[in-house]
């Protein structure tokens, strides 16, 4: 296990309701690897989901293991 949770899943897959449902959690919840939901879903190019994130009080500026941050992930995928 990567120690994700269902926030980090939902976050992932691009789950809208699943993220408004779990966003009860703590948003800057991390696993092992030191990823935020707001990094699963910058990663996975979902942007809906990554606003949804970034409207609470999760953290853009939080770095993974890797030295990455949500932000430095979505523009590595083309958005800016």
């Amino acid at each position: 296990m990567d120690g994700s949770n269902g926030l980090h899943c939902a976050a992932r897959k691009g789950h809208q309701a699943l993220v408004v449902l779990f966003l009860s959690l703590k948003p800057d919840l991390i696993d092992r690897q030191k990823w935020t939901p707001l990094h699963s879903a910058a990663a996975a190019h979902d942007t809906v989901v990554a606003q949804l994130l970034a409207a609470k009080p999760a953290s853009v500026d939080w770095t993974t293991t890797d030295g990455e941050t949500p932000l430095l992930l979505a523009v590595a995928e083309g958005h800016e």
